[in-house]
């Protein structure tokens, strides 16, 4: 079969497909697998979540970037001798050699002896317990086959890690020293002699090329979207290892590399196979913190901590992994495991139903103070969830009727009513970050006031005078005034039905994959028919709901778009007008905005951080006047529920909290751990 090329307009945005799946590995592996980014962002029905990821996009039915072959890539280079390279041409592209890195700004944490969110002197011993839900028949984290165990994070390390109170800065673990090429061509790294695996083998660079290889060959296929960006690696010496990038124009390629988790290559390569995912039931071996100590199918897991841990002493992982024992139990469902929790049976909860937290623990365990419950306000930023109109629609491409439509939303009612007061008005696609338009100041001002100013008369009356109306004082004045507006621009009510000026009838369908969220759609579409706005609630499987958001066969879709901690060239992905007319895009609404297009161009020929933060800003104003969405609610804090029986340091990290820097209360307690007739080597 023929393929032809991939047009240069669709080949930049599979890139930008591919910077979000980079930016968004960057951010959350390197948090730990606990961190709960997600919790309360998007809740309906007592269950949080409600995203469908970023689809993929096929170019003439053949990606830009293949994978590459771990057969051929694994033999060393022609000028390759006794274990290093003979002629190391690139050596003087590498001249500055740091123990960190980062993009926003320095590094806080170079010369620590441990961070401000750890505590150093925690006692080690006892047991943590924590859960699962549903079972589990893989023992292998990095293959899409079967149902991962919980806890196989504990095993392995990456080359580098980030501290949970930066939002880009990355510190050695596996790595020591790190030293980007002065083109941006490529990464180089330093591996710490002291790294070992816990059998004892040393980590050599022959194991980074082997993980990075494996992962792209035999892992699930998001490792060859996450590691696209890069050609191949070459091996410098014992170790030293250099990664070789397809371009030299992504900055954050370098923190990408930091992320790649590494294997023992001296397991899994037997009689010249790599035998890596033969077995999912292979017992996990890895260089981190904790060994698989014994496991029960779908019910139970014991993590016990490497009395050898090589890295224990590392700045970043003082006062971390303090108990000897790391237990996961198994329940059928959430309902369950919350009971679980209130009886004793684990000792934290990271909550994400509202309704749960304001009823759900109330009772004997709460009022004997067996465990606390705590809201930790985190700076995470917040994805912008919502109602997404679909602008293709001739009915939604009028802004008047999309503004009525977002006035009618009661959010104060909603959080009222359905979510117990818990949550927060978005009024931002970047909402509680450095980017928010309203993050400083209501109104545009000083740098951001100038790039909008040239672009005045293409802007909506009022932009720099008041910051955009989402709703009024209640209910009745949003609706009055949504009337109002649809009045004065044409739109008529015949017998409790609203016209368009053409005579049209306004009928619009709410495109959903599940039930759970009609508790707040049917609200909604009560208010609207209040307008004379008929809003039908379609539910159809995930299939189906796929397909139909890729080709954009919608009026209004509940969805979301997250933003990185550093935005970049996946912003034309959401909101460019190229990408309104690309299958698959994350351009929901279908946004076709002259001065979005020219502040995303803006933004992608900068690397000053102040001028990226007032082209942001600008361009999120911009569009929150456009209302394309109807903006929803987010959650500022973490919610955890602990026992009492666990101790927490007095300050938790601004970016994750994480339940390996606690310590147990009773360290030298026991663990009487039930012999398991399912642990064994299935090699």
């Amino acid at each position: 079969m023929h393929f032809s090329s991939p047009s240069l307009k669709k080949q930049s945005f599979f890139k930008s497909l591919l910077r979000i799946c980079f930016l968004t590995v960057i951010f959350l592996l390197a948090l730990s697998a606990f961190t709960a980014v997600f919790a309360s962002e998007y809740e309906a029905n007592g269950h949080e979540g409600h995203d469908h990821g970023s689809p993929s996009i096929m170019l003439d039915d053949k990606p830009t970037v293949q994978p590459i072959k771990i057969t051929k890539d694994l033999e060393p280079p022609s000028n390759f001798k006794d274990g290093g390279l003979v002629d190391d041409t690139r050596a003087k592209l590498y001249t500055k050699w740091q123990t960190s890195i980062a993009l926003i700004q320095k590094a806080k944490h170079d010369k620590a002896k441990y961070f401000p969110y750890a505590n150093p002197n925690a006692p080690k011993g006892g047991t943590l317990r924590s859960y699962g839900l549903g079972g589990f028949d893989s023992l292998n984290m990095f293959v899409l086959k079967g149902n991962g165990a919980s806890g196989l994070n504990l095993i392995y390390e990456t080359l580098m890690t980030q501290s949970l109170d930066e939002p880009y800065a990355i510190y050695p673990l596996i790595a020591k020293e790190v030293s980007v090429a002065k083109d941006n061509s490529g990464v180089r790294f330093k591996l710490d002699p002291s790294a070992k695996f816990s059998d004892g083998v040393p980590i050599t660079s022959e194991d980074v090329k082997f993980s990075f290889y494996t992962l792209i060959d035999k892992g699930s296929p998001a490792y060859a979207r996450y590691y696209a960006g890069i050609e191949k690696v070459v091996i410098i010496n014992k170790y030293e290892v250099e990664f070789l990038f397809r371009t030299t124009q992504n900055i954050e390629l370098p923190l990408i590399t930091t992320t790649l988790p590494i294997l023992p290559e001296h397991y899994y390569m037997k009689d010249g196979k790599n035998t890596f995912g033969d077995s999912n039931l292979t017992m996990p071996l890895g260089s981190g913190p904790y060994i698989l100590k014994s496991y029960s199918l779908n019910k139970k897991l014991v993590y016990e901590k490497n009395p050898n841990y090589w890295s224990g002493n590392l700045p970043i992982n003082k006062g971390s992994y303090n108990f000897k024992y790391i237990v996961y139990d198994y329940y059928k469902d959430d309902g369950i495991a919350l009971q679980g929790f209130l009886s004793g049976g684990y000792d934290y909860r990271v909550e994400s139903s509202a309704k749960n937290w304001a009823l759900g623990y109330k009772g004997k365990s709460l009022n004997q103070k067996k465990f606390k419950m705590l809201e930790i306000r985190h700076s995470l930023g917040a994805s912008m969830q919502g109602f997404y109109m679909n602008t293709r629609r001739a009915l939604l491409s009028d802004i008047v009727l999309r503004k009525a439509l977002t006035l009618a939303f009661d959010f104060k009612w909603s959080n009222e009513n359905l979510f117990f007061s818990q949550y927060v008005r978005t009024k931002s696609y970047f909402e509680n970050s450095i980017y928010s338009s309203h993050a400083t100041s209501t109104l545009p001002t000083g740098e951001e006031l100038k790039l909008l100013m040239p672009y005045s008369s293409e802007l909506p009356k009022g932009f720099f005078d008041h910051e955009v109306v989402l709703s009024l004082k209640d209910r009745r004045t949003s609706l009055m005034a949504a009337q109002k507006m649809l009045h004065d621009v044409g739109y008529k009510v015949k017998d409790d039905q609203l016209y368009t000026p053409k005579g049209q009838k306004v009928e619009l369908t709410m495109l959903l994959d599940s039930e759970l969220f009609t508790r707040v759609v049917l609200p909604y579409a009560k208010n609207l028919k209040a307008l004379g706005i008929k809003l039908s609630v379609r539910v159809v499987d995930e299939a189906q709901y796929q397909n139909m958001l890729n080709s954009f066969d919608y009026d209004m879709i509940v969805s979301n778009i997250w933003q990185s901690p550093y935005p970049g060239s996946e912003q034309s992905y959401y909101f460019g007008s190229e990408s309104a007319d690309i299958k698959g895009s994350s351009n929901y609404s279908g946004i076709k905005d002259k001065v979005v297009d020219a502040l995303i161009k803006k933004l992608n020929e900068t690397s000053d951080q102040d001028l990226r933060i007032a082209i942001i800003r600008a361009m999120d104003r911009v569009l929150m006047w456009g209302y394309y969405v109807v903006p929803h609610y987010y959650g500022p804090f973490f919610r955890i529920a602990i026992s009492n029986n666990i101790k927490t340091p007095k300050v938790f990290p601004k970016y994750g909290v994480s339940p390996y820097l606690w310590w147990s209360a009773n360290p030298k307690e026991k663990y009487e751990e039930p012999y398991y007739e399912d642990t064994q080597d299935k090699r």
